[in-house]
């Protein structure tokens, strides 16, 4: 018995499918009427149980431009109905006539089962796969399936990701950071960098460090390693040692704005 939801074979008295979980005893009804009503529109000249339905000219007309085939684009797919065991269930295909490309629909999407060119670009990639309609109409058209667009899309991120990281290690440069009533300056090795405290339009506090935008400048500038420095201020007489994190150093710094007026 074939499950008329994802066309997969199970054994005659089978209650459920062993593919999908259907009930099939609740759809075996529903797939008779199916059957029956197939019989109208078939072509009993096959010798076995494959049949291929009959479309009028002026149906093939207008599903000619519908059914050019993916792979090879200058074959049609040709729709053929096999019945299932005992005469339940049915099972549909789609078959290439120019270059032999199989298609089996499992309910709502469709496997590429079998191609007789192996070295197609679509065959490498995507054969024994199971998609949609769309995805296929996709992938002929040059595209991808969901699964590979969703690939692409983390992969760019994950780029994205490397490039920040990049070019935070490339503004590594070690010196020391003062904070003045007026002004953040960071003097180091490679370069000195002096911040008007007006012109800071946002702080961004990480545990090491902090990030710093400011106007007039795209880039955005880091200042990392801060947690190894410590300050040390007493309350009630109590000596107290913190290490300068970069909440720490952001509350600083905009405590010294806010002073600014």
């Amino acid at each position: 018995m074939f499950c008329p939801e994802c066309g997969t074979e199970n054994p005659p008295k089978a209650k459920f499918c062993y593919e999908c979980g259907i009930r099939l005893s609740e759809v075996i009804k529903s797939a008779e009427k199916i059957s029956e009503n197939l019989e109208d529109n078939l072509d009993y000249s096959e010798p076995d149980s494959t049949y291929h339905v009959v479309t009028t000219e002026s149906e093939k007309e207008s599903e000619s431009s519908n059914n050019n085939c993916i792979i090879c684009k200058a074959g049609e797919m040709i729709s053929t109905v096999h019945r299932g065991s005992l005469g339940f269930g049915i099972k549909i295909t789609l078959e290439c006539n120019n270059c032999g490309a199989e298609f089996k629909k499992k309910g709502q999407k469709y496997n590429l089962s079998n191609i007789s060119d192996i070295n197609q670009p679509i065959s490498i990639k995507y054969q024994h796969q199971t998609l949609s309609e769309d995805e296929w109409i996709r992938i002929g058209g040059g595209g991808v399936s969901d699964a590979e667009q969703q690939k692409i899309n983390a992969q760019k991120m994950e780029a994205e990701k490397r490039e920040i990281q990049l070019q935070k290690e490339n503004d590594i440069n070690q010196g020391s950071l003062i904070l003045t009533n007026k002004r953040l300056i960071f003097i180091g090795s490679k370069r000195t960098t002096n911040i008007d405290l007006r012109k800071i339009l946002a702080i961004e506090a990480y545990k090491d460090g902090i990030e710093s935008q400011r106007e007039n400048k795209q880039k955005t500038e880091y200042f990392t390693g801060t947690d190894k420095s410590i300050i040390t201020f007493t309350i009630n007489g109590r000596q107290t040692t913190i290490p300068v994190l970069g909440v720490v150093l952001k509350a600083a710094i905009q405590g010294a704005i806010a002073q600014l007026g």
